[in-house]
């Protein structure tokens, strides 16, 4: 076991690679967040320049009272990273509770009849711009508006895969889609690097996203409506219609159909392979053998579903190609979205 930590910590490229390596070894053997998801944030995104300055916008704003816009899962990393601040309330198009952590969520609507020159801070960057429309149209200045929805997408959706930091040159050809879900990660990397995108995605909830994601780009992608995994077959799902679709062990529920990258690309000339499959990545990986050592492409695997990740993903990616150099980088303000990403020498 020693020799492969060692292994896999030779092949990381940089400090904070493994620095970030050492703390989810951590977390996976002790499962302490607290303190080991902690020191991620700490080195990743609490560090960067543009949260920096957020955290100083938001601590001169303090002095007024502040509302937070949207009370769902942006929401709560606000509440969590500015737990200093008293916040006077939540408001929400769609409550769904009457308060959370002892703050209470007022509909905007009725918020919006009895303004009193509250700061609003906006937490959703999908309907921040709605958000946005809808303070000024109450007579909210933009002065009193803090968009922090769009500083989060900065340092976590709109970074994941694609980090210029660690991707520095993409060779031409196919990005193999592992984990579709709405087809923004195919849109961006095709608008990006003007490629073509093979997109997986085995949840029929997520298919209508796609399409209205990628419309204008019909040229530019095809679906594969199977989910990732080492062979064809059928496997058990459980489908949400959300980013947590996943494969479930055992004969219960639904079940759809498996194929493998080996089977699908054979003939392609791939470039990137991302993976965010919630737990299936090894198994992804065993039928995607053939394509890696063919075409050496860059691979950006998700390596936080299972706390052994940490640990058999890099080990199994270097055993099909010990040449890869290896990064980690993380892109979320909980524990969830570290990004293993494997390239090749020639890039």
């Amino acid at each position: 076991m020693i020799r492969n930590l060692q292994r896999i910590y030779e092949h990381l490229q940089d400090e904070l690679s493994k620095e970030i390596y050492m703390d989810r070894l951590g977390y996976s053997m002790s499962g302490s967040e607290k303190r080991f998801i902690d020191q991620i944030l700490d080195r990743t995104v609490r560090i960067s320049p543009s949260w920096e300055k957020l955290q100083d916008t938001m601590q001169k704003a303090a002095t007024s009272e502040m509302v937070l816009f949207g009370s769902g899962i942006w929401g709560d990393t606000v509440l969590t990273e500015f737990k200093d601040i008293p916040w006077k309330c939540i408001i929400d198009n769609s409550p769904k509770q009457a308060e959370k952590g002892g703050i209470p969520i007022v509909l905007a609507k009725d918020f919006f009849d009895g303004y009193q020159n509250e700061i609003i801070v906006i937490s959703s960057f999908k309907n921040g711009k709605a958000m946005i429309g809808q303070c000024i149209e109450n007579g909210v200045p933009q002065s009193n508006i803090i968009d922090v929805g769009s500083v989060i997408y900065e340092l976590t959706e709109g970074l994941i895969y694609f980090d210029d930091e660690i991707i520095t040159h993409m060779k031409e050809g196919t990005f193999i889609d592992g984990g579709c879900f709405d087809g923004s990660d195919a849109k961006r990397f095709i608008d990006k690097y003007h490629g073509y995108a093979i997109c997986f995605e085995p949840d029929s909830h997520s298919l209508e996203m796609i399409s209205s994601q990628l419309k204008g780009y019909e040229q530019n992608y095809r679906v594969v409506p199977k989910a990732l995994w080492k062979e064809e077959g059928e496997v058990s799902f459980v489908s949400n219609g959300s980013p947590g679709s996943r494969i479930k062990e055992g004969d219960m529920g639904e079940t759809i159909p498996t194929t493998a990258i080996d089977l699908v690309a054979s003939d392609d000339k791939i470039a990137m392979i991302k993976m965010d499959i919630e737990g299936a990545e090894l198994e992804a990986l065993k039928g995607a053998e053939s394509t890696i050592k063919r075409e050496h492409p860059i691979l950006a695997v998700s390596i936080y579903h299972k706390p052994e990740d940490i640990i058999t993903l890099p080990e199994y990616i270097l055993d099909i190609r010990e040449g890869y150099r290896l990064f980690l980088r993380h892109y979320s303000f909980s524990w969830y979205d570290t990004v293993l990403y494997a390239i090749p020498e020639d890039l």
